[in-house]
């Protein structure tokens, strides 16, 4: 009976790691992860028992059975964990009703896959099926790792239609093949067979992962596109708008220097009305701006710090354009750094912006007044869920932890220094 609770528990473990990858939430002993747990296992442990009801020996029966890829023994008992599956999921994890239905599927694929791979590579290296568990469970945890480090971002709720289809197909497909492998005796189809079908299910999951992703990408141009291309018309049709203004300055101007005759007077005088009329170094800068997306968003930007008493300058040498990343990413990253500065300023600070070339890699720089900050210091506003404001505020602590992984995504760096220019400042960003 140990035997078979030590089983059953790395079977329904691997499955929970699997259903919350798939669904990208969070595991927490506080949240419902310890519910999900002790319900599906204790369905499959009831499972057992009842398949087994009819055996004196039942235990005997449950340590000396033959290949086994699902972790229920019965049709009634697969259909239950299913739908209790579904119904778990549900509740734990963050998606619409529809959503988690092709979650559940999902994360069922790609468990059922690595059931597949172990069981035929046991036969046929003719191992014992006693090892068919923990081999499983270890594959699943390096699954786990490795697209938790590498490929989490090709892994989304909101399928599309085409990704949804594949899915329920592939699923209906993977069940055929394990019902139809169920033997007494064994493998009922060749053990290469089903490895080949595993590297082809795995194959097709790629590629809709990767199309899942260019969709994604396409999308997110659309939305940064269609939110901030507005903006900065906003600020064309601003400077349009000062051009009668304008008009009536110059013809002022050309008043003044008419009619007085004593020099330092009409500078005095001329000064004043240049000196309203002139665009903000800021403006200046996102007019020439190559990118019109990224210019619309730091004209939002701009506008805020505005508001809050403050100045926000722009030092580029380079295009924008130039930066090797999506622009929903550059945004992101910009929007985060500028915000923290926003809060660690106050009225009267200046916010820099930088972005320039350093032999073949791109930098993008925040700078804001702030005292010295060690190394260790830097490294800890970089950890998940650490903030330097109130503890008790909710979604705190993400926002540079999502900066650092965006550069991991492209192989960037972050950037952390301590600099003297006009006072003490710290300047944090991305190299590409």
């Amino acid at each position: 009976m140990g035997l078979l609770l030590f089983e059953t528990a790395l079977d329904v473990f691997s499955l929970f790691l699997i259903m919350f990858l798939v669904g990208r939430e969070k595991i927490s002993v506080k949240g419902g992860a310890v519910k999900w747990l002790v319900v599906i296992l204790i369905f499959c442990l009831f499972d057992h028992t009842q398949f087994n009801s009819a055996d004196s020996s039942s235990v005997n029966a449950v340590l000396l059975r033959d290949f086994e890829i699902l972790p229920v023994q019965s049709i009634p008992g697969l259909i239950g964990l299913l739908f209790l599956t579904l119904l778990m999921n549900s509740f734990v994890l963050k998606a619409s009703h529809v959503e988690i239905i092709f979650v559940t599927m999902l994360g069922y694929i790609i468990w059922l896959l690595i059931r597949l791979f172990t069981v035929a590579t046991i036969d046929l290296l003719t191992i014992s099926q006693l090892v068919i568990r923990p081999l499983s469970f270890l594959l699943t945890i390096c699954f786990y790792w490795l697209v938790t480090k590498r490929f989490l971002v090709y892994i989304r709720n909101d399928f599309n239609e085409f990704v949804k289809l594949m899915i329920v197909s592939v699923f209906g497909f993977l069940l055929y093949i394990i019902l139809s492998s169920r033997n007494q005796n064994g493998l009922m189809i060749h053990p290469v067979f089903i490895e080949f079908v595993v590297l082809i299910v795995l194959a097709m999951l790629g590629w809709i992962f990767y199309e899942q992703k260019r969709a994604q990408v396409m999308e997110n141009r659309m939305k940064a596109t269609e939110k901030y291309i507005p903006i900065i018309d906003e600020l064309v049709a601003e400077v349009r708008s000062r051009q009668h203004e304008f008009s009536n300055k110059l013809l002022a101007i050309s008043s003044i220097l008419q009619s007085t005759e004593d020099m330092k007077v009409a500078r005095e005088q001329v000064s004043k009305y240049v000196e309203n009329v002139q665009l903000t170094n800021g403006q200046q800068e996102l007019l020439n701006m190559d990118h019109k997306v990224i210019a619309g968003f730091l004209y939002t930007k701009m506008k805020r710090v505005e508001q809050l008493k403050m100045e926000l300058h722009i030092e580029r040498s380079v295009s924008v354009s130039a930066f090797p990343c999506e622009d929903y990413d550059l945004i992101e990253v910009l929007g985060i750094l500028i915000d923290n500065a926003i809060e660690a300023c106050y009225g009267g600070d200046t916010i820099l912006i930088r972005m320039m070339q350093l032999n073949d890699r791109y930098e993008l720089t925040v700078s804001n007044p702030a005292g010295y900050m060690t190394n260790e210091q830097f490294m800890q506003l970089f950890k998940l869920r650490y903030s330097t404001k109130s503890t008790h505020s909710n979604g705190r602590g993400f926002g540079l932890y999502n900066v650092q992984q965006i550069a991991k995504q492209y192989s960037g760096k972050i950037i952390t220094r301590n600099e003297q220019k006009n006072g003490q400042m710290i300047t944090i960003g991305i190299q590409f």
